[in-house]
């Protein structure tokens, strides 16, 4: 992670926000970086797309506890295979949830899993489904999302890093 912290701080323009995107395990990986940068003083907007949601109330890739972050986009697939899935977690795995949330009755595992990736993000000011008709592992690819869904969106822009919160060397 060290690597990805240091590319960025050495090509960073001063006086410019920093804007970390991720995609699929990516997503969390800059999870990670934003919560090092943060402990070292800087603020990160961060957009992930399908993003794997391991988000266990003290694991080092759920947003909620991230430093790092001044604001964030989470976009995912609807029906994506992977997404959902949290590293061993399957069915009604609730060990992923904030504290206090629970999965509501009656849900099957696939629509319980659903929840726990909604549940599980950034208590974001923004969240998009967006849809494809791939099937299978074909849902999580890149190359098939539709980018007129995320244009055509409500999506707001990201938050704008505070001055003071952004060290200038």
């Amino acid at each position: 992670m060290r690597p990805l912290v240091n590319f960025i701080l050495a090509n960073r323009i001063d006086g410019e926000e920093i804007t970390i995107i991720g995609v699929s395990h990516g997503g969390n990986v800059t999870l990670q970086a934003a919560n090092i940068l943060g402990g070292i003083g800087y603020k990160v907007n961060v957009i992930t797309l399908n993003r794997p949601s391991y988000s266990g109330e003290k694991d080092v890739e759920n947003p909620r506890n991230n430093k790092g972050i001044n604001d964030m986009i989470s976009i995912w697939t609807k029906d994506d295979p992977v997404a959902p899935l949290p590293q061993g977690a399957s069915g009604k795995d609730s060990r992923f949830l904030p504290d206090g949330v629970e999965i509501p009755e009656g849900l099957n595992a696939k629509e319980a899993m659903w929840f726990i990736q909604l549940e599980s993000v950034y208590p974001a000011r923004q969240n998009l489904e967006i849809t494809n008709n791939k099937k299978g592992f074909s849902k999580h690819s890149t190359e098939n999302v539709d980018s007129n869904q995320i244009d055509n969106s409500e999506l707001e822009k990201l938050k704008p890093i505070p001055v003071s919160d952004d060290i200038q060397n």
